[in-house]
């Protein structure tokens, strides 16, 4: 493992002339999604859900970078601690940057993908060459990293506990529990009669693995094992009669339990499953307005943050984000100024870290009057810490 850096680095930052630090409030964008009417909500319904001004809406804060064509940056995350981390590299040589400058380097990465924790950001780097995966957590506040022994078995999918940490299912069929810092849990072979589709962790640190098809309930059917907090697994359980077609994703609710999305062309919501129920029940209909986005929860058990990313078609992504109730009714809608995109890939949505920070996606941004003489590109990243405390 990585001895821990003396202390953070100062890397070359350098903010465009151009780039302020805050922000201006833009007249929100218009909604290109078609959606469901809002359901009117209860006097209670959104007492708890976080207020948020347009003030604070203005008050970003910026890291940005000038750095060489070879260089980029692509990975994002809240650091836990009201700022964000940044992943940035040429494909062999990566560094993570924090967002008031301290780095630390390593070798040899092929891509990180990155989770929010308390305090920090965990990911699973990807194979490169022989060179297998390592389970890196970024501390926020000091940038130093801590790198975990190398698993056995390849990991081929991974779920964020809303508690700390992540859950992965390896190769072999292992499920592991990770703390915040990428360090066992728990361990436990899966016990499933087909291979494993999703698995996803509620916000009591309770998991839920799903296979579908030929299984031991019959074809073209969904079987569910929960395993509790403490790694203590039920019995396999006839999730779905029938499979829907497409891709699986479990998202946790605001309490407790999880809802079940499949992706199949479009998201449509399948199923909720209770904490630990062996059953599934419809998921509720509150679900279908905005099907398209991501569901996150907001910190604290107070409801939901529901992102939307558009592509403006002049370089640009106009952002907002819906703030939902625990019982599902719409609290009012966040409208981010807009950014520049920087290339060719769709807009990213925003991230919402476990302490209320929101994080832009990082943006490779070339200048008009750059050329392919070497000009320097800027990396740039925004985020408003502790938004929705």
């Amino acid at each position: 493992m990585e001895e821990p850096a003396p202390g953070p680095q100062v890397v070359d930052v350098e903010v465009p002339d151009e780039a302020p630090v805050t922000g201006e409030v833009r007249p929100p964008p218009e909604s290109t999604e078609p959606e469901l009417p809002p359901e009117e909500p209860g006097p209670t319904d959104c007492e708890g859900v976080p207020s948020v001004s347009r003030q604070q809406l203005a008050a970003f804060e910026l890291w940005s970078h000038s750095g060489s064509r070879e260089v980029s940056c692509f990975a994002t995350a809240p650091d836990g601690a009201g700022g964000a981390l940044i992943l940035r590299g040429n494909g062999v040589r990566f560094q993570i940057a924090a967002s008031w400058g301290g780095s630390m380097t390593w070798y040899s990465v092929n891509d990180f993908v990155a989770t929010a924790q308390p305090g920090g950001m965990l990911g699973i780097t990807d194979p490169i060459q022989d060179v297998p995966q390592w389970l890196l957590f970024v501390h926020g506040p000091t940038g130093h990293v801590r790198q975990q022994p190398n698993e056995a078995a390849e990991i081929v999918m991974t779920s964020v506990d809303p508690t700390g940490g992540l859950r992965a299912v390896l190769a072999d069929g292992t499920l592991k529990a990770y703390d915040v810092y990428g360090e066992t849990r728990w361990s436990l072979p899966v016990s499933l009669s087909a291979p494993v589709s999703t698995v996803g962790v509620d916000a009591r640190g309770h998991t839920l693995v799903l296979a579908a098809g030929d299984t031991r309930f019959g074809p073209s059917t969904v079987e569910g094992l929960w395993v509790d907090s403490d790694g203590q697994p039920g019995q396999p359980f006839l999730a779905l009669a029938q499979a829907p077609a497409g891709g699986y994703e479990l998202m946790p609710q605001v309490k407790e339990g999880l809802f079940l999305a499949v992706n199949h062309g479009a998201r449509t919501w399948a199923a909720a499953f209770e904490s630990l129920k062996p059953e599934a029940g419809p998921a509720p209909e509150w679900l279908a307005r905005g099907a398209e986005r991501p569901l996150l929860l907001l910190p604290g058990g107070k409801g939901y943050f529901r992102p939307s990313a558009t592509d403006t078609g002049n370089w640009s992504c106009e952002r907002q984000a819906e703030l939902i109730s625990p019982a599902g009714s719409s609290c009012g809608t966040l409208p981010f100024s807009s950014s520049p995109k920087g290339d060719l890939s769709p807009c990213k949505h925003l991230m919402l870290g476990a302490d209320g920070t929101v994080v832009e996606p990082v943006g490779n941004i070339e200048p008009e009057w750059a050329d392919r003489e070497g000009h320097p590109v800027y990396c740039s990243v925004r985020y408003w810490p502790r938004l929705l405390q």
